[in-house]
């Protein structure tokens, strides 16, 4: 799988149902990655890249765009 937060976070929660499943003897659940995501990574310089699929572009408003998502989800899992 390609490196991207996305794969992580939607394993996470199937990850903690198998380890239990595991230490239980209960039924081991699988894992089927999306095909297609959204990757905004940031350049260091205030600017992001965007890629989905064969599409792509940069900018400023990618960097803010990725900021904000970036905090919602720190909000949303409570890590600050």
């Amino acid at each position: 799988m390609p490196k991207a937060g996305v794969f992580s976070v939607r394993m996470g929660p199937i990850l903690a149902q198998n380890l239990l499943a595991s230490i239980n003897g209960g039924t081991l659940l699988s894992y089927t990655p999306q095909r297609r995501y959204l990757a905004l990574i940031g350049d260091g310089n205030d600017n992001a890249v965007a890629a989905w699929g064969e599409f792509a572009c940069q900018g400023a408003w990618l960097w803010h765009w990725k900021r904000l998502i970036d905090r919602r989800f720190v909000v949303r899992c409570n890590v600050a």
